[in-house]
């Protein structure tokens, strides 16, 4: 359940971290995370803790958290030596809907905010979740993907390519948490399948479903097989067929 006061309050602290070191986008640590830092562990004591030898984002009572925008694969060494000592919560976030707010470097003009067409779902979590796959399932570890929505801030660089001018990425500010979907075991992770999935599929038409392409598409199928929510056998020609299991 999420509790918007507990966002709002995180998500001030956050700016006012920003203000203190020199503004937005100037931080090594982007507003996004440092957000979820404050709202799943508001106490910043608890905040980048030494633990056998790493540094967590988060240590207290109710174990280990990492907040990890991207490259779970970054996590391995850390899962390694977390997880037979410790719970251990990876938060993943998920942009459902992103505003684009533009900045033109060199006269500080600011644009129209603009909705961004791309929007966020469960299923964008799979191939970053399949980095780790070695580790899953696991007593100690839990996945949360949070789905927010943020406005992204642009800065114009002067660049062009064809049909708009070329832009840097600067920071991302959460807006709103809109809900939170944990993930244990198979159960869990078969709600990650794409919408629309037909009961027996090729990969392609997972491709095109999920919008996931060559080594995020096969490591996220080799996942959801490890997991035993998809199956696959060759049916005459080259092309495997999945088909998705019933759950237990």
């Amino acid at each position: 359940m999420v509790d918007k006061d507990r966002f709002l309050e995180a998500r001030s602290r956050a700016f006012i971290d920003a203000s203190e070191r020199g503004g937005i986008g100037t931080l090594s640590e982007k507003l996004l995370h440092k957000t979820l830092k404050y709202y799943f562990e508001p106490d910043d004591r608890n905040h980048e803790a030494e633990y056998l030898g790493s540094v967590a984002d988060i240590r207290n009572g109710d174990g280990i958290m990492e907040i990890q925008t991207r490259s779970f694969d970054k996590l391995l060494p850390k899962l390694e030596k977390f997880l037979p000592e410790n719970k251990v919560t990876i938060v993943y976030p998920i942009i459902e809907r992103k505003t684009i707010c533009r900045i033109d470097a060199a006269t500080g003009e600011t644009f129209p905010p603009k909705l961004s067409t791309k929007k966020g779902r469960a299923t964008d979590a799979l191939a970053e979740i399949a980095k780790i796959r070695s580790f899953i399932p696991h007593t100690n570890l839990r996945i949360l993907l949070v789905f927010l929505d943020a406005d992204e801030t642009r800065m114009l660089n002067g660049k062009k390519r064809v049909g708009r001018q070329k832009t840097d990425k600067i920071d991302c500010a959460p807006t709103s948490i809109n809900s939170i979907m944990e993930l244990r075991d198979a159960p869990d992770f078969a709600l990650l399948l794409p919408e629309k999935l037909p009961d027996e599929f090729t990969a392609s038409e997972f491709e095109k479903l999920s919008r996931l392409r060559a080594i995020k598409l096969h490591n996220s199928l080799m996942f959801l097989i490890q997991m035993g929510i998809l199956a696959r056998e060759k049916r005459g020609g080259r092309a495997y067929i999945y088909t998705i299991n019933a759950p237990n």
